[in-house]
Formats: structure tokens, sequence, C-alpha cells
């Protein structure tokens, strides 16, 4: 509070009257008020002077009332802290607005200020600075005669005020006054030498307390031994110089490859791990410095403790560096306006590093300490000691203070202690709490820190000295009321260094670090505020290029980050009106950088910047005006900036309220940091981002739409299994169908089949659209996939459009066939009929019918017996098979495993991987359908082992069946047919689109037209429920593998087809594609790629198995020959001229390809045995991967938790 007031020029407590006679000096009340001033003395060099206000030592003078008056003491004071063009209410007079209001707690009150000189002399009232303090009690006359007898004052002390001087020559006469006795005074004193003296006096001061004077005295130790601050952070906080840099750049070079040379990628890439493994080692050599261990121990004390250490902390570190490095930031600003001094300018940026210290440096080392600690065993007792240390930093970010998120001066996160930080934050609150979160970018010095300070009311470090580098993060919690718009648990504040302009970048090569800094945390942002300084113009296009880039990756990995432009210092009222033209003018730049960076990333389909996001130039933009009211030193905050950055906060709260959040929780934020900046660590960032989040997106789209796929073909196959059984009926007595001809009912069918086809797409599709319509499960993230999944139901309609009229046209045919056959068979029974012995059958199979129709009891129940056995149980077998195997495909896709294709790769590879046989690896690499659809048919096995869940599909079947029969023969026994052959006629007629009735076992019924029709109806149902329990027995006693072999529909085929996919391979080393639908994705990708030597690649001269991974390739200078290429050289980089369709990734970490470096480095002799090659020259690193790491690979690139 005494800070802000001070920033708005208000005088601030100094003496406090408590509710009886005592009163407090508020020491540390005032402590962070740190003032920038320069004396008379300096205005020739443009020198000044930074300094916290309390250790300054400054002449003071006192303001008392003496008895009653009816001159305002503090008008007076106003007056002569104030020059004639800018005055200032610094004291509460009764003349100001609700300035007369009552007392209640402010009696007896000393107030201070300060006045500080510019150094311009026509401008300051007193040359040098000067302390102002006043006191709200009144003095009796005995008092003033006492103490004006102790000092030895005169008349020549008194100066006079009447009627006849005015108030503007009295002040200026109080001014020449004071300026004398200020310059001349000897007396100098800071108030934090006062406390003492306070003390002597029976004041009581407000630091004076054991948790803040425990919290000094630990902070005063580590402080008090530093001389020189580059040797002290070389001496105490090793783990972050040069080991920390070097392994940051090691990190980034397995990614980029750019030194790999003519030298193996694998054993490259192994090197360089070896390499960090020996930076973690020398980390480890290190023994916790004496500053660390007391840092650690006072950071761990109770929490109100706690927040003094880090508030003497942070002070003492500036106190150190602020002389140092105030007068380098000078420097720097000034070459930094002539790009031609760009050696000094370099220069003076290296000690500007090296000279910096704060607090953020100790919680750096003590991230680097915990990193290096986890490369230890997990049993050895200083990794066990350390562990403790995230869950530490959590609970100070919930406490206000910031984490550092990025390191500036080594241009990288420390993901481990971040991620970790995080997690324990995670565990510190309550269960999935929502986050949002708004970052600031724009050009160095614009008022980034400030504008979030006044916005959220925050602190982040805004001073001369202690400009922000990288990037720090900080959690705000939210009230209830705030909840209800926002909707979240928490804000993340997130605070950047400023971007340099290319000129500067060049010079530390600092572009890539700005274009890193700019895509992390615009993708980890629901808003970005794009800062802009007006006199910074010349720049604006050059930043705004980074911003613009950042946007576009955004959009393309499915995040849509949300805005806003604010211009800074425009002052004017009527500047939103005026910069019409510019606003125009900064939309026309944003579309041309929005298409060079599109250019950049190989997608022109960006043309404007409203392609990449929502903007428009009236709402998207907002004038600010200066902070300062008037000139330093002694200027107020400007009340309009206020007022302009709380309408820009209302906006800002407005906007989130109505956005959805890219990080709904802790967890989400940290998947989204990790994968963000693995990504931006390549060169290609768009084709490298892999995102956890994203992929459970994916992952549960294609599990919903693996399932509407399947209740379209489901619905198409039992249409289909109808369509074949009226075709197989056609011409029959069992036949329904109007039409007489085969050729125009095949026509009719087929536009029925069309009609069928054209309702399950439009079911499928508005599936799709109410899927992307909801707002849980990160929708948003995969909506890019849309089309594709949209096309991927149109290419199964033609597809299955296709399968349907084949199979229609085959069943007409055989029908045709079977009729044809028919006709045949009638002739030659004709001409046998002419024959003696064909006379002889027939006629004694007219004796037998005869005696049949003689004796018409045991008649109906033998011909009902034949019926049921001729003609309707191989026509309900016949359906059970038809039916069983869509039954078993629909059973086998409710387990995981056959969900998606990634989850079923998978779960095959880590079978294969707790198998660990080389000739089952072996069969899955050289024939992979043979191999899968064994693996399917033995899952079939397992889900059904001893038949009893397939004999509840095979039951409820026959059942069906049964019902159907018992329907026709009571419809048509109700019906009344006129004999027999009519009634057998009609069951078969009714029966004819769910069985198919054999034609042939028919014929044996058609004489009998004399028998009793309920009679034999009575034994027909019977005979039926008697099949029905033969079926069922028979069902039960049949093994499985004979079952599989008589149905329609195979499963394990079917089950291949629909997760093999497009049946495409990686053109390098020939892994299956994953993308969504059957053909209808344009895109393939595979999420893990293998190790070339595994498809039988060779070097010509040494003939050993290559190791290259085509997903380490394409990240690196390497060149690639094919037929593709005509067996002319390319870079893998250029991989998609040649293979446009094809997606390949760079590995999302290094272990993702963990797997199948486990897997050739642990069978590299059988494998070049197998292909008479030479074994494989496996790195070191791969020999040492375990099986448990293997595993976690697996995990990591099919993204399972």
């Amino acid at each position: 509070m005494a800070l802000k007031m001070s920033m708005c020029q208000f005088a601030v407590p100094l003496l406090l009257p408590d509710c009886d006679t005592k009163c407090t000096l508020m020491l540390w009340a005032l402590r962070d008020i740190v003032k920038k001033y320069r004396p008379q003395s300096l205005s020739e060099s443009k020198g000044f002077i930074e300094d916290r206000i309390v250790v300054s030592e400054l002449p003071m003078i006192s303001f008392v009332r003496l008895g009653e008056c009816s001159l305002s003491k503090s008008e007076i004071l106003n007056k002569l802290l104030s020059n004639s063009q800018q005055y200032h209410d610094t004291f509460i007079h009764g003349n100001m607005k609700c300035g007369d209001s009552p007392k209640r707690i402010s009696n007896g009150l000393a107030e201070i200020t300060w006045y500080l000189p510019c150094g311009n002399k026509n401008m300051d009232v007193f040359r040098e600075p000067v302390a102002g303090n006043q006191q709200s009690r009144h003095f009796n006359r005995d008092a003033l005669r006492k103490v004006a007898e102790k000092l030895g004052l005169s008349t020549s002390n008194i100066l006079l005020k009447d009627k006849r001087v005015n108030d503007a020559d009295f002040v200026i006469k109080l001014q020449k006054t004071i300026s004398n006795v200020v310059e001349n005074s000897k007396m100098k004193m800071g108030i934090d030498k006062m406390a003492n003296i306070a003390l002597e006096l029976g004041i009581s001061v407000d630091e004076y307390c054991p948790e803040c004077m425990t919290a000094k005295k630990n902070a005063d130790a580590i402080t008090a031994e530093i001389q020189d601050i580059p040797k002290y952070k070389e001496d105490q906080l090793p783990l972050q110089g040069e080991i920390w840099k070097e392994l940051t750049h090691l990190e980034k070079e397995e990614f980029r490859l750019r030194e790999a040379g003519s030298e193996n990628l694998e054993i490259y890439k192994s090197n360089l791990e070896d390499k960090k493994t020996e930076l973690r080692e020398k980390q480890n050599s290190h023994d916790m410095s004496n500053a660390m261990m007391c840092f650690i121990n006072a950071i761990s004390s109770p929490g109100i403790e706690r927040c003094y250490f880090l508030k003497w902390m942070r002070m003492n570190l500036d106190n150190l560096s602020r002389e140092k490095l105030s007068g380098l930031r000078e420097q720097y600003k000034e070459k930094c306006k002539n790009s031609e001094n760009k050696k000094e300018i370099k220069d003076i940026d290296r000690q500007l590093s090296n000279s910096s210290l704060g607090t953020e440096h100790f919680f750096r080392e003590m991230g680097q300490i915990y990193e290096a600690s986890v490369y230890l065993p997990k049993t050895n007792p200083s990794r066990q000691q350390l562990q403790h240390l995230p869950k530490l930093c959590a609970k100070l970010l919930l406490d206000g203070f910031p984490l550092e998120l990025v390191d500036g001066d080594a241009s990288s996160i420390p993901l481990r202690w971040v991620s970790d930080v995080l997690s324990q934050l995670n565990d510190l609150v309550s269960p999935k709490s929502k986050v949002l979160v708004v970052t600031v970018l724009g050009v160095q010095s614009t008022g980034k820190s400030t504008l979030l300070n006044t916005m959220f009311g925050v602190q982040f470090a805004v001073s001369s000295g202690r400009c922000t580098r990288g990037a720090f993060m900080l959690l705000i919690r939210i009230n209830e009321d705030a909840k209800k718009v926002l909707n979240c648990d928490f804000m993340v504040i997130i605070d950047t260094e400023g971007l340099k302009s290319p000129e500067l970048a060049q010079l530390d090569n600092s572009h890539e670090h700005d274009n890193e800094l700019a895509t992390l945390v615009v993708g980890l942002s629901d808003i970005t505020i794009i800062n802009i300084a007006m006199e910074n113009s010349t720049e604006m296009k050059d930043i705004l290029q980074i911003v613009v880039h950042a946007f576009l990756r955004m959009k393309e990995v499915g995040k849509k980050p949300k805005c806003q432009f604010v211009h800074q210092n425009v002052s004017d009222v009527s500047a939103h009106e005026k910069n019409l033209r510019d606003r125009k003018l900064l939309l026309q730049q944003l579309n041309e950088m929005t298409q060079a960076a599109a250019k950049m990333e190989k997608n022109e389909k960006y043309k404007s910047f409203t392609d990449v996001m929502e903007y428009s130039p009236d709402t998207g933009n907002w004038y600010i005006p200066g902070l300062w009211n008037g000139n330093p030193s002694m200027a107020p905050v400007n009340a309009g900036y206020s007022e302009a950055v709380y309408e820009l906060k209302k906006n800002i709260i407005q906007t989130l309220g109505s956005c959805e959040s890219s990080s709904n929780n802790i967890l989400e934020f940290k998947e989204w940091m990790k994968s963000l900046w693995n990504a931006v660590q390549h060169e290609n960032f768009i084709f490298s981002f892999r995102n956890s989040l994203v992929a459970d997106a994916y992952m549960t789209l294609c599990t919903k739409f693996n399932k509407w796929e399947w209740e379209f073909k489901k619905e198409m196959y039992s249409w289909v299994t109808n369509a074949e059984t009226r075709i197989s009926n056609f011409g029959t007595v069992a036949g329904r169908s109007e039409i007489s001809d085969i050729s125009e009912f095949l026509t009719h069918l087929k536009g029925e089949a069309c009609t069928v086809l054209a309702e399950e797409e439009t079911k499928l599709l508005e599936n799709l659209k109410e899927y992307f319509k909801q707002t849980e499960g990160h929708v948003y993230l995969v909506e890019g996939y849309k089309e594709e999944f949209s096309s991927s139901a149109k290419s199964l309609r033609r597809e299955m459009e296709n399968s349907v009229n084949n199979q229609l046209t085959a069943a007409v045919d055989i029908r045709k066939g079977m009729t044809e056959l028919d006709r045949i068979k009638e002739n030659h029974t004709k001409q046998l009929e002419g024959r003696p012995d064909s006379f002889r059958k027939c006629m004694t199979k007219f004796r037998s019918d005869f005696k049949d129709v003689f004796h018409e009891r045991d008649q109906c129940q033998k011909k009902a017996k034949e019926f049921t056995d001729r003609c309707l149980r191989p026509a309900v077998e016949n359906f059970v098979n038809r039916s069983l195997g869509p039954d078993i495909i629909g059973e086998m896709q409710t387990s995981k495993q056959f969900s998606t294709r990634m989850f079923f790769q998978y779960t095959v590879l880590l079978d294969l991987l707790s198998k660990d046989d080389f000739e089952m690896y072996l069969s899955f690499i050289s024939s992979y359908e043979y191999y899968v659809k064994k693996w399917i048919l033995n899952q079939i096995l397992e889900r059904f082992p001893n038949g009893s869940a397939m004999f509840e599909f095979e039951d409820q079947h026959v059942m069906l069946s049964i019902s159907s029969i018992n329907n026709a023969i009571n419809k048509v026994k109700t019906n009344k047919t006129g004999n027999l052959k009519m009634f057998v006629e009609a069951v078969c007629q009714e029966l004819g689109d769910k069985l198919v009735i054999s034609k042939d076992a028919l014929g044996a019924f058609m004489i009998l037209n004399n028998a009793d029709q309920e009679q034999f109806a009575h034994w027909l149902t019977e005979c039926v429920k008697e099949m029905a329990q033969a079926l069922k027995e028979k069902f039960k006693e049949t093994d499985i593998h004979t079952k599989l072999k008589s149905l329609h529909v195979n499963p394990p085929n079917e089950l291949f087809t629909k997760l093999i996919g497009c049946g495409k391979q990686c053109p390098f080393c020939k892994a299956p594609c994953e993308g969504a639908g059957a053909k209808g994705h344009s895109e393939h990708f595979t999420s893990l790629h293998r190790p070339q030597g595994l498809g039988r690649f060779r070097w010509c001269g040494t003939k050993e198995l290559v190791i290259d991974i085509c997903s380490t390739c394409v990240a690196s200078e390497s060149l690639f020959c094919c037929n593709a290429t005509n067996g002319e050289w390319h870079p893998y980089k250029d991989y998609t001229k040649f293979f446009p369709d094809w997606k390949i990734a760079p590995d999302g970490s290094l272990q993702a390809s963990d797997y199948w470096k486990y897997v050739l480095a642990r069978f590299n002799n059988e494998f070049a045995k197998q292909y008479s090659a030479e074994p494989a020259n496996i790195p070191t690193t791969w020999k040492a991967i375990t099986h448990e790491q293997a595993v976690s690979s697996l995990k990591e690139s099919f993204n399972i938790k």
C-alpha cells in the first residue's frame, strides 16, 4: 500500500498511532519504496541515483502546527513541494475533495514524503533531495518555547505571513529558506537508522518482530558474503553457470542435429546423451554450497517467516546489484540507439547478465540441484533428501511468489523441475482446479511488467536494474464472485522479457530465443497482450513478425488464443478515432506478416491475420496514456493510465469468461508446457508438435468414430443378409417380391441399398457434427481433423456401396445359376420318368405317400419332421452363421485394444515385448498381415474360451428364428389356406425375407393336398421346438475353430481390415499408418518409427544393419535416395516433396524410439543372421535401455497413461 501511495506521490505514514498514546515507526512498510532522481551535481553527466528510500541519507524537514491557525499547513506544504507547472496534492488538506472528513484514526499520525530533483534547474524546487514530514498533532506554545530555547532560535529563524503576503510569495520565500537549510545541513540520516532512536523514545518499530528479525538474520548471512557478484555466482551457484548452458545447448542439438556432419545420427545422438550424463555427473560432484543450504533452510521455515525472508533477500540483492545494473542498463539503452555499436552492446549485455543477482538465481540453482539429483539412483540418499524441493516451490507459488518458467540466460526451461513443481502444485490445490492464462509480449522496456502489476495487483520487478529475463509465471487465486464470471479457480500471469529488434538479436543470436519464447507463451496463453510503445513504432513491425508466427503455429496445432494489442503512451482523448488509419496500417502489416510466416512454415493457405485468429481492428486495440503525469522524479501516476488499464482488464476478464480454455487444469497446463517446449526446440515447430492433450482428444474422437463406423457397417451387414435372403428365395414359393424379373429386382435392391446407405452416412456425419459442438474433452483441439473424419465417413459410404452392390450382384448371379440348374434338373427328371427304373422309383415313392395319406395322422407328424429337418433347420443354421460374425466383431470392439488403430498397435507391440521372442518379432516385421491376423484370432479364442459368450449370441439368433417361424405358422393357420401345399407355401413366404428356404427340399411336400392343416401345424410347432433344442446342443458341442470357418463374415479378417486402415506404410521404415478412417484421411502418420535395419536395410560397404530412424533423420541434414527420387540424393527434410501424403514428425522426446532401439540391441545378432548381414553398430546408450524403459517409451509414443 505504501509503495502504491508513494508512486502516486501521496505522503505515506511514518509514525502510525496506536489506539492508546503510543505509535509505531513504519519502517517495514516503507522498505519497498525505491526512488530514482538526479541531483544538480549529476545534471551534466546525465547520471542518476536509484536507491531504497529508507536507506537514503537525506536531510529531513519537519512541519508541525503550533496552536490554532487558519493557515492550512498541508496546503502550504503541497505548494512548497510543487513547481508552478506541476502542482500536486501530496498531503491531504481541508480544501480537497473529502479533505474535511472527520479524523478517526489519524490523530497523531506523522506522514512523510520526499522531494527528489530531476536535474533541471528550471524545474527543480530544491536542487538536492529532501525528506519532509508533518504531524497532525497540535503543539502548545510552552512546548515551542522549550524547543526554541534548547536550539537557540532567534527571530531571524522565523518567517511571518500576514494578510499582505499572498501564498505564492510566501511559498517562494519558504522554498529559498529551506533550500539554504538543506544545502548547508550536515545532519543526514536514513529512516532505517532512526529505528534505534525510536526505541529509545518508546516508539515501537513494525519490523522488530521475531519472525522478521530471524528472516533478516538469515538473509544477511547469505548476502553479507557477496563482494564480487560474478565470482559469488561461480562459487556459490555453480550448477547454473556454464554447465547448465552447455546442457541446454546439447538438449537443443539433440533435437536439431545441426553439428552432426557426416557422423551417423544415432551414434551422434548417443554421444550427445553421454555428454549430458557427464555434465549431470559434474553437477552432482559439487557439494551443495553454504549459501544454498542456508537458502533452502530459510524457505523451509513457517509461512510468515518465509515471506519475510524472501523479501529481505530480494531487497538485499537488489541493493547489491542496483548500482552496477542501473548504470549498465542506461548505457545499454544509449548504445542501442545506434546499432553500429554492436560490440559494445554485446559486451554490456554480457555484463548485465553476469552482474545480475536476484532470488530467481537461487531458485534456478535449486532447480538444477533437483534436476541433477534425478540422474542419481532412486535409492541414493542425496536424491531422496531433495525430493521435497518441488513441493516447497509449489507452496511459494500458492503464496504469490513467481516461478521462473524460462531461464533467460540459458534460453531454456528446466523441464523436469518446472513439471514436478506444477505436479506438486496440483496436489496442493483441490482436484481439477481450473486455470486461465494471461501473457504479455512486447519490445524491451515498454512497461509490460508495470502493466501486469497495475492490472492484477502483482509485483513483478520493474526497477531499472531488474529488467525481466526469460519468463516468470505467477498464480492468482480467484475469489468466489469472479469464479462465476471466469469459471476458473486460478489465473496464471506470465511476464516475459522484451523481444529484441533484429539488429540487436543478431548480436547475441537471440532471434531464436525470441521465437521460442513467443511461441511458448502464446501457446500457453488463453489471451496474449501484445504491448506496443508508440516511441518504438519503427521496431514494431519486426517484433510483430515473431508474434504473428507464434499465433500461426498455434492455429496449426489446434490452439485458439485470443490477443489484444495495447498501444502505450497515447494520451489524446480522441486517440481511438485519430488512430483509425494506424489500425488499418497495423492490420495490413499483420496480413503481410501472416503471409510471410505461412511461407516459412510451408503452409500458404493463410493469407490474412484473421485467417489465423479472431481479430477486429476496432475491438482488438487499446490506447493507454503514459504512466506518469508530468516529469519524473516528482510526477505522480497518471490517473488516466489507471483508468485505461482498468477498462482493458474488464475486457480481458469478459473475453476469458467466454473463451475455451486450452489448459483446464494445472496438469494440462503442464502438458502444454512440455509439448510446446519440445516442439520449439525443433527447427520445424508444426511438424514437431506432439501434445498429450491433443493426442487424448484425437484418441477419443477415433474411438467414437470407430463406434459410429461399426454401427454403420453392422446395419449394412444386417441389410445385406436380408437382401441376400430375398434374392435366394426369389422365384420360389418363399419369394415375396412382386417383381418377376431378377435383373429388375437387382436394380430395385440397389436403389433400396442406396437409400439405406445415405441414411447411415447422414447419421454418421450428424454424430460427427454434434461431437464437435460439445465443450468438454478438448474437442476444439482436434477441430482441424473435422474435414478428415468427414472425408473418412464419405469414403466409408463409397466402400460400403461398392461392397453391397458387389454382394447383391454375386447373390443374383448365384440365383440365376441355381435357376438354370433347376431347369436342367427338371428336364433331366422328365427324361428319367420315361425309363422303367425311374418309373419303379416313382411308384415306390407314390406308394409311400399313398400309405401316408391313408394313415393321415402319422403322415402329418412325419412330414412336419421332414420339413423341419430339410428346410427349416438348414435355413436357421445359415441365419445364425450369417449373423454371428458381426456379433463377434462387435464384442471384440468393446475391448480397448480394438477401439482404435493406435491402441491396437500399442497392445500388439506390448504383447511382443512381454513374450521376448525373436521369432515372433521376425514374423511381425516380415509377415505383418499373417502375424496380426493370427494374433487377432488368438484374442478371439481368449475372449470366448469355453464358447459360453458365443453361445449366448447363437441362442439369441436361434430363438429369433424360432419366434419368426412360430409367428409365420400362427399367421398362416389363422388365414385358413386351401390345402397343405398352400399352407407350406404361405409359411415359406412369411419367412422369405428372414430365412433362405431350399427349393429342392420343398418338393417332397407339394403332393400332400388333403392332410389336416391344424394337425400339421401342431406337429410342425413341436418339431420346431425340438429343432431349437437340437441346434443349441450342436452349437455347444461344436468347437470355435469350426464355427469361425463356417461364418459368412470372418471376424479376424474384418478386424484386421478395420485396424490396418488404409494399409499404407512409412516409406522409410515400413511402420503402418494409424490415420483415422479406412482411406479417407489425407495425411498418413505412425506413432512409432523403427531403425531401418529391422526392415533389412544395410550399408553397402560394411553390410552392417542400418540403425538410422526416419523420425531422427527428418530433423537432420541427412540425405536419402530411393526409387521415388530416381536414385538421386535429397535431404530428409524435403521428404514431403516425394511423399506429400506422409507426416513423419521428429520424436516427441529422446526416449520415444527406445522400444525399437531395445529390440534391435536385444536381437542384433539374430536379425543379422536372418537377413544375411553383419550386426548393427549399436550405440552404447541403446545397450543401456532396460525392459521398463522400452515399456515407458511405448506408452509415451502412443500417449498411454
